[in-house]
């Protein structure tokens, strides 16, 4: 509103006269004014050539100007503008403000997520992205939105709708909203529907763009995964990108509201395979496998040297500070003096998001022996490089990460499997690997037995762990 009036006096100031005494500004003609009553407000301006005078009549006008020479807080004047007669003009100035903010989100310029339909920016899309880039190039159509809707998501979901009334190409939510209704079950109609309500696109142009997801899901996992394996089934060559597979249990539990003698609740255990394209590639490091036995080797040779100590306690120090600092409300304003990060060679490889792809949702359960047979021979068969005569041999294994649960299920099904001809028969292609957390707190299970349980057991000393 501050910015409307400043528009509507620009040029224009002026000078409120309560008593008989007229002053005159500095370096001016003295201009010709007689004198009225102090009921009357008179505004001087300058029109370029002459200064020139006119009697304010209106009780609305007389308020605004009182209340800005007698310096009145912003939001009270703007409360008197608002509430004169240039009410409607004021409205019509906001109105063109937020068309001139839709009409910039929506052109090519802008370059919005809401433009872009192509399967790799469907499958990567963020509402928080599309919510800075409305702040960014509407922040009228934003602020008006985010004080009249509660939620963030709220505002991205119906900028999505506005501006796909303003050009049909702003459809990238429209697409994904599309595929959810298709996957979830919804008929033609019913997408239709959605669409006639602004929500969706067409059922036909969500057929067509579901073979495009189609083809673009295969294309990714052939350039994340199947492409290591088929050069290294062909050429044999080793210096490329390498991928490893992540697995997991998928349990989804169906009550049904009304209970009867059909309709019972159902468990349903499946088993999720992620892709994971390896962002750093040690091609230096030897990839033999080990000559001795490690009850042959000496305890000097693979414990922890001093230089080895010292550098994990530094990053435990650095990691007990980061916690500190963060849950600590005393410690918490020195946060901004700690580094961001443990600098190491690798950190712009390791900065960078991970290219994962789903791979398969097997109608397996790694609780069942059989089951998780069946999904390292799954494994084994389309992701692991092999030989193609009649005794299949391994060529390169392959990293097969999880839970410790499922890697210790997946070890007892190998165990199952010994006395196959091969590597390749025996499902020996995987290389079990505790993910995350998981990997952490087998280390911290591993230091409190060798340490702290001794000290608890022959000392009976709490608290020195």
């Amino acid at each position: 509103m501050i910015e409307t009036l400043a528009k509507l006096t620009k040029s224009i100031y002026f000078q409120c006269i309560f008593t008989g005494f007229v002053k005159t500004p500095e370096k001016t003609r003295k201009p010709c004014i007689k004198l009225f009553t102090p009921s009357k407000i008179k505004v001087l301006f300058n029109t370029g050539k002459q200064i020139k005078s006119r009697t304010v009549k209106d009780a609305e006008f007389k308020r605004v100007i009182k209340a800005i020479s007698s310096g009145q807080p912003k939001r009270s004047i703007a409360k008197f503008v608002y509430n004169s007669l240039l009410k409607d003009e004021l409205i019509m100035c906001v109105i063109h403000d937020i068309k001139k903010d839709i009409m910039n989100l929506v052109s090519k310029k802008s370059n919005c997520c809401l433009r872009s339909a192509k399967c790799e920016n469907l499958s990567n899309f963020k509402f928080d992205q599309l919510l800075f880039e409305v702040q960014l190039y509407a922040p009228v159509f934003y602020k008006t939105l985010s004080n009249t809707v509660k939620g963030s998501h709220e505002v991205a979901v119906i900028a999505a709708i506005i501006t796909r009334n303003n050009n049909m190409h702003m459809s990238a939510l429209h697409h994904i909203t599309a595929q959810v209704l298709d996957h979830s079950g919804a008929t033609d109609e019913c997408i239709s529907l959605f669409q006639k309500l602004g929500l969706s696109v067409s059922s036909s142009a969500a057929a067509k763009k579901k073979v495009d997801l189609a083809e673009y899901q295969n294309e990714h996992i052939n350039s994340t995964v199947i492409n290591e394996k088929r050069v290294l089934e062909t050429s044999g060559m080793r210096d490329l990108k390498t991928s490893e597979i992540i697995g997991d249990n998928f349990d989804i539990s169906k009550c049904p509201s009304n209970m009867s003698k059909e309709k019972q609740r159902k468990s349903l255990h499946w088993f999720l395979l992620i892709g994971l394209q390896k962002r750093i590639i040690g091609n230096s490091l030897s990839n033999q496998p080990p000559s001795l036995s490690i009850s042959d080797v000496t305890n000097g040779v693979f414990i922890p040297t001093h230089l080895d100590c010292e550098f994990l306690e530094q990053n435990c120090l650095f990691h007990m500070m980061k916690i500190i600092v963060k849950y600590v409300a005393c410690f918490k304003k020195y946060a901004p003096y700690l580094p961001e990060v443990i600098y190491h060679p690798h950190r712009a490889e390791m900065s960078r998001k991970s290219d994962f792809v789903v791979l398969d949702l097997l109608d397996k359960s790694e609780n069942k022996s059989e089951d998780m047979i069946s999904i390292l021979e799954h494994i084994h068969m389309n992701y692991i490089a092999h030989t193609s005569d009649d005794n299949p041999k391994v060529i390169q294994k392959k990293v097969f990460g999880g839970d410790v649960l499922t890697n210790e299920r997946a070890y007892s099904a190998q165990l199952a499997m010994m006395n196959g001809r091969s590597e390749f028969d025996q499902l020996a292609g995987v290389i079990h690997r505790p993910e995350g957390l998981h990997r952490m707190m087998n280390l911290c299970l591993v230091i409190a037995k060798k340490f702290c349980l001794l000290l608890f057991m022959n000392e009976k000393v709490f608290g020195l762990c």
